[in-house]
């Protein structure tokens, strides 16, 4: 059973009550693990709860940093280096869901070294920092302070912080990335032989695909990943009839014939169309990550 302590943090993150927060923050007596739900759904769609330290939680939650500065003071920095079943740390996290301002936190309490950290994936906290889908002040302020070289640091699978901002953030962190590191950055081949084309493929809207096509031309989109899979089949699967029609514009209608994985054509992936087989016709049935696996 939950203790009446218990009960009051879950409440008060679930709702983001930062004042009720803070006013339990000072009380706790470790920094307890939790189980709390109230995550967004498109990033952790088979996860209602997730069990992590407290300061795993408030790094995740709408609450002040004021939160997460109580608990280090509290229990010291160590709590911003302890890992959760994912091993990561409430600095990847706080890349992940919160501003810079949250990083500028960690450094201060933490020092450099903190931010360096990586997960059992090898993703630094600029991957995580590629995957907020509310602030992009976190991966600039990361790249200021440690070069543009950290956005091209591969996990252990090869995908990049590029990778993921193709796919998590809009055109605007894309022309900011441009200007960093150029445009050579978004043909680097992560995992499956994918660019960061195959991966705004998968974005539910089609405005980074296009921002990529204009600026790498439109032979990219029939560049196949290592099973054959382009950003044209991964479109069909993820993305509208819209794109469909503007791709046609592009290059015409016989890329849909293209076989990719299992010998499927973009027809295979529109008819496969659902939560439920997306995983297994992209040819990422057996990847099980809890970051960006899709």
């Amino acid at each position: 059973m939950a203790t009446e302590m218990e009960q009051k943090l879950r409440q008060a993150l679930e709702s983001g009550d930062s004042e009720e927060l803070q006013r339990l923050c000072g009380e706790v007596g470790s920094n307890i693990e939790l189980k709390v739900g109230g995550f967004d759904k498109q990033e952790y769609p088979f996860r209602q709860r997730r069990r992590m330290p407290l300061a795993h939680h408030v790094a995740c939650k709408p609450v002040s940093s004021s939160c997460l500065e109580l608990l280090i003071d509290r229990f010291g920095p160590g709590c911003l280096t302890y890992i959760n079943d994912s091993d990561q740390t409430p600095v990847h996290l706080a890349a992940q869901h919160q501003d810079e301002s949250w990083m500028k936190l960690v450094k201060e309490k933490g020092g450099r070294g903190c931010l360096r950290n990586v997960d059992q994936w090898g993703q630094t906290v600029a991957h995580f920092a590629a995957m907020n889908r509310k602030s992009s002040s976190c991966l600039k302020w990361l790249v200021k302070e440690l070069s543009g070289d950290y956005l091209t640091a591969p996990d252990k699978d090869g995908d990049t912080a590029v990778h993921l901002a193709a796919r998590h953030k809009g055109i605007e962190s894309l022309e900011w990335i441009k200007r960093q590191i150029g445009t050579d950055c978004f043909r680097l081949k992560g995992w499956l032989d994918r660019t960061a084309l195959h991966f705004a493929a998968q974005k539910s809207d089609n405005s980074n695909l296009k921002w990529l096509v204009k600026e790498l031309g439109s032979d990219c989109l029939t560049v196949p990943d290592e099973y054959g899979s382009t950003a044209i089949h991964l479109a069909a699967l993820y993305q509208g009839i819209e794109s469909l029609e503007w791709i046609k514009r592009q290059i015409g209608t016989d890329c849909f014939r293209l076989k990719g994985f299992w010998d499927r054509t973009a027809f295979h992936s529109a008819a496969w169309k659902s939560e439920q087989f997306k995983s297994e016709v992209a040819g990422e049935g057996t990847r099980q990550r809890v970051s960006h696996s899709s």
